[in-house]
């Protein structure tokens, strides 16, 4: 489904009542997997769709990693097949990591397991030998006393996630900027889709998932924003009128803009 982002379709899939799990090096494959739900664990209500008993869950897999390659992807899964990795340094010499991999890895939160939390993960990696030689591939080190490292906030969770696997499942973005965007009025997604009439005034804002520029459009660039709640129905960004610098600048912004707030009157769809 490569027209959708694989953010929107984990946000769809647990907006459906599908349970979505992060990387973990302890289980995840290079590609995502299904998993049977745990003893006590439900999948979330829906109202659209029966939730049948014995569903599975879904595991994210390393593939999800920005940086990671499909090989070092596979030389974890055997050498986990093998025996299971007692540490990140175990990881690192079993699966012959080099210390881009291993970084990456502790970015995307998956050493949870091994290392701890991501911050504590980023650390223990900073100190494995990636190069070590034959006579010390087989020894181990332990670090007596680690320091103990500011906990990070949800947001920097959050835009850690986005950074490193171009999704989280800790929460949206838009949702922790929902008090600040309320101030200005702007309503989120649902509430758009649902009470915004045509010719309207209103205010959206969202990560942009989708750009289109038909040639038929006369310059209109379309784009789909996405908030905590859902898409935006298709908005346009475009400028009636004003100097050329002023359009020019206009399309830089829609063509380069990663979150867009835009104000404007609803149109039939």
């Amino acid at each position: 489904m490569g027209f959708y982002a694989p953010a929107q379709l984990v946000r769809d899939a647990r907006m459906h009542a599908v349970v979505v799990r992060p990387v973990d090096i302890e289980c995840s494959h290079w590609d995502c997997t299904l998993e049977p739900l745990g003893c006590g664990e439900a999948a979330m209500a829906c109202a659209d769709r029966f939730v049948p008993a014995g569903q599975w869950a879904v595991r994210l897999g390393l593939s999800r990693v920005n940086g990671l390659s499909q090989d070092e992807g596979r030389r974890i899964e055997a050498a986990r097949a093998q025996l299971p990795f007692m540490s990140a340094e175990d990881l690192a010499r079993r699966a012959a990591l080099d210390a881009h991999a291993l970084e990456c890895l502790a970015q995307s939160d998956a050493l949870g397991a091994l290392a701890g939390d991501r911050r504590a993960a980023v650390w223990a990696v900073t100190g494995v030998d990636t190069r070590a030689s034959e006579m010390l591939r087989a020894t181990r080190t332990h670090e007596v006393d680690p320091p103990t490292l500011e906990p990070l906030t949800l947001g920097d969770h959050v835009l850690a996630d986005y950074r490193a696997l171009g999704l989280s499942l800790k929460s949206h973005p838009l949702a922790l900027l929902r008090p600040h965007l309320a101030r200005f009025r702007v309503e989120c997604a649902d509430v758009l889709n649902r009470d915004c009439r045509p010719g309207q005034l209103a205010r959206a804002s969202g990560l942009v998932t989708h750009r289109q520029q038909p040639g038929t459009a006369k310059g209109v660039i379309f784009v789909t924003l996405e908030d905590e709640t859902g898409c935006c129905q298709r908005h346009h960004l475009a400028r009636r009128g004003g100097s050329p610098a002023t359009h020019a600048a206009g399309r830089l912004a829609a063509h380069g803009l990663r979150g867009v707030a835009a104000r404007g009157r609803g149109c039939a769809t």
